[in-house]
């Protein structure tokens, strides 16, 4: 008895799986936005420069910007004594402050600092391969590209 139902439960299941495997799957962009139609308008070309800028917010001006640029270097001094005076209100030796765990196998790094900047990358190089069909006017090709590419 139990083998038949065995039977019934994986044939049944095979069945299923068939039958819901032959309807195709049709994708529809209700928009109708698409990058192409974006990029090659002088309009979206600056959309996307205007773009490129909102990966910045994420470092200047923010604490996490600051830990991620500043630490290490002669602005922020390790916490402790420097001669006979202790330094009171500097931030201590953190990985940071001493070039360790700064790797991309750091979760807070990963998060903070290397997934907005190959975004920001991305957007960038994306935007230059379509700089040649957005039909921008000479002056404004050339200032465009430099952005994109600093």
């Amino acid at each position: 008895m139990k083998l038949n139902i065995f039977k019934f439960i994986i044939t049944g299941t095979f069945l299923i799986t068939i039958v819901s495997c032959t309807k195709r799957l049709e994708e529809y962009n209700p928009s109708g936005a698409t990058t192409d139609g974006l990029l090659t308008t002088p309009e979206g070309f600056e959309t996307a420069i205007n773009g490129a800028y909102s990966y910045n917010r994420s470092f200047y001006g923010k604490e996490e910007g600051e830990a991620l640029f500043e630490a290490g270097t002669d602005i922020w001094a390790p916490s402790g004594k420097i001669g006979n005076t202790s330094i009171a209100g500097v931030i201590p030796n953190t990985p940071l402050t001493t070039y360790n765990g700064i790797l991309s196998d750091n979760p807070w790094i990963h998060t903070n600092l290397w997934q907005p900047c190959y975004a920001g990358i991305n957007l960038c190089n994306t935007a230059l391969s379509y700089i040649d069909q957005a039909q921008l006017a000479p002056t404004r090709r050339s200032s465009a590209e430099a952005e994109l590419r600093f």
